[in-house]
């Protein structure tokens, strides 16, 4: 079996992002979305088309000298920053969401469940819709702030079991496994 893993980071900076916005009940449909450094990490911006992000801005480095960073935020709700742009303080007094290179912790936990979910069903793709799945996993987790190390079995366990329920969405009385579990 052969499986590609979308790009470490950007299930959990998607997964945060999702996380940040449902503490202020908003989804990406809502708002509008600067994703600083966006060449770095195209995963990411895959994942925020297919979550049809309402309003999606990229700015990048070589963006700079035509659109200085300070404009390119105007009218942005959450920024997510790939290059540790802003300062500690920026981020403590703006009243943007900011999503940091720093909020890339959890992605061992959604890597390994999506493999242990493969492991245990075949037709588990490592395609958009599993990671979509799996980022709404990890911000479930997330929604209660920040995630401890001890939890990440846990975790891990959640966005496997997310993802094996997306492929089979029937429900099931409890002590019914599915066949793939069985």
């Amino acid at each position: 079996m052969t499986i590609a893993v979308v790009s470490e980071p950007a299930l959990p900076r998607y997964a945060a992002l999702l996380a940040a916005l449902a503490r202020h009940d908003r989804t990406p449909r809502d708002v509008r979305v600067l994703v600083v450094g966006a060449r770095t990490l195209p995963p990411l911006i895959s994942l925020l088309i297919a979550a049809d992000t309402r309003d999606l801005a990229l700015w990048n480095l070589p963006d700079a000298a035509a659109f200085p960073l300070h404009q390119a935020i105007f009218g942005a709700d959450a920024v997510i920053d790939l290059l540790g742009a802003f300062s500690a303080e920026f981020r403590e007094t703006s009243p943007l969401t900011i999503i940091t290179p720093d909020d890339a912790g959890t992605a061992p936990s959604a890597i390994a469940g999506i493999l242990g979910a493969a492991a245990r069903n075949p037709l588990v793709t490592c395609d958009i819709d599993v990671y979509r799945t799996a980022a709404v996993a990890l911000a479930a987790a997330h929604r209660g702030g920040p995630l401890s190390p001890h939890r990440a079995r846990a975790v891990a366990t959640a966005v496997g079991d997310a993802v094996l329920a997306m492929l089979d969405p029937t429900p099931r009385p409890p002590g019914i496994q599915r066949a793939a579990d069985a």
